[in-house]
């Protein structure tokens, strides 16, 4: 049996730098890899391996595109293919399996698996805010705006050039689900044979903890001190006004022993 905590990757672009809209049956590009991923996954055998199971879901996307005739446009650009990362727990095996910026915790170790490019973009993002703030900009304006995020939509929409790169060709490459093969060294996989419960989540929270109260709990402290996540846990963006935080977020705990 497998068990599945996925991230969608939220579309980073709007306005001028929006990518082409191809909604299929009202699904965005994001909606139809999860369901990809999930139609995979259902009918995989329980004994797959981390291998096969990343192939398998790998040829699903491909597949989407070659039904729909997109293999040309997301060859051409990147930012329009489907695009999701996961954190896979195989019961069979005892092992999870993290592909892109999902996060695991376990009694014995954390991982984030977060993306070299997000730690530089979130930093230049911050710089430029407080380049703003100490310019003259006040901090109501700057939360209405947050113009340090305008100023990297160009490199996030470019950086999707990097999903699935090796290690050889760039240092910045990230797995993620795109339809394109992803290098294995790229994706981690953990034995967890001697935990007793483990949390699968997103990357919407800064810190998990073995409680959906206190990962929640954490979250709102930060958010409180920080909700523009430009000093405590710097990020890509802020929380937008009218918004409860600044990312999706899913949790899932699983007692395993």
């Amino acid at each position: 049996m497998l068990f599945l905590s996925i991230r969608l990757l939220r579309r980073l672009f709007k306005g001028p730098l929006s990518k082409p809209n191809f909604r299929k049956k009202g699904k965005t590009t994001g909606q139809w890899a999860v369901q990809c991923v999930m139609e995979v996954l259902q009918g995989l055998s329980v004994e797959a391996t981390c291998l096969e199971a990343v192939s398998a879901i790998t040829a699903r996307i491909r597949n989407f595109y070659t039904i729909h005739q997109l293999t040309e446009l997301v060859e051409e650009h990147p930012e329009c293919r489907c695009t999701a990362s996961a954190v896979i727990y195989s019961a069979f095996r005892r092992e999870i399996w993290q592909i892109g910026d999902c996060r695991c915790l376990t009694h014995s170790f954390y991982s984030a698996n977060e993306k070299a490019v997000d730690h530089i973009m979130a930093e230049a993002r911050c710089v430029y805010n407080e380049a703003e703030l100490a310019a003259g900009m006040s901090l109501e304006e700057l939360i209405a705006c947050d113009p340090g995020r305008t100023f990297i939509l160009p490199f996030l929409k470019r950086q999707a050039w990097l999903q699935n790169r090796t290690r050889e060709d760039s240092r910045y490459a990230y797995a993620v689900f795109d339809g394109y093969p992803v290098p294995m060294e790229l994706v981690k996989c953990f034995f967890v044979a001697e935990e007793s419960e483990i949390v699968l989540a997103s990357d919407g929270y800064p810190k998990l903890f073995f409680t959906l109260d206190e990962t929640e709990a954490y979250l709102h402290r930060v958010l409180e001190k920080d909700p523009m996540c430009m000093y405590l846990h710097p990020e890509t963006k802020g929380m937008l006004p009218g918004n409860c935080s600044y990312d999706d977020r899913a949790y899932l705990r699983l007692r395993i022993g």
